[in-house]
C-alpha cells in the first residue's frame, strides 16, 4: 500500500518521495442497506431476548450523512429508550428486524445457542 501511495504522493509533496513509511491502516465502512431514500442510519431496538432484564438498542450506519443525522437521531432515540418505545422512531430508520429475520432465517439453527 505504501508503494502505491508513494508516487502519487510525491507530486503533491516531492520531499515525501524520500520520507519512510511509518505504517498502514485499512478498515472497513459498514453501511445499512440501501433504500429507496438512499443509505439512511438504523436505529433500533434489538431484537433479542432482553439480557438481565435490560433492552438493547443501537444507532449505526451513519456514514457520511452522520454530519446531519446525529443528534436528531440521537434525541430520537434517547426519547425511545426512556420511553421504552421503537415505535416513536421514524420508520425509515426502522429496518433492524427486518434485516435481523433475513440474517437470522439463513444461520444455522445450532449456531444460535
Amino acid at each position: 500500500a505504501g508503494a502505491a501511495l508513494r508516487e502519487p504522493l510525491s507530486r503533491l509533496y516531492p520531499p515525501s518521495s524520500h520520507a519512510p513509511v511509518v505504517g498502514c491502516q485499512a478498515g472497513v465502512r459498514a453501511l445499512p442497506p440501501r433504500s429507496h431514500f438512499g443509505y439512511v442510519p438504523i436505529a433500533d431496538r434489538l431484537p433479542v431476548p432482553n439480557l438481565n432484564g435490560t433492552q438493547v438498542w443501537m444507532l449505526t450506519g451513519l456514514g457520511s450523512r452522520g454530519l446531519i443525522h446525529h443528534a436528531l437521531l440521537g434525541k430520537e432515540l434517547a426519547a425511545a429508550i426512556l420511553a421504552r418505545d421503537e415505535s416513536m422512531l421514524h420508520p425509515h430508520v426502522r429496518r433492524l428486524a427486518k434485516q435481523m429475520d433475513l440474517f437470522l432465517s439463513a444461520m444455522p439453527e445450532e449456531s444460535l445457542t
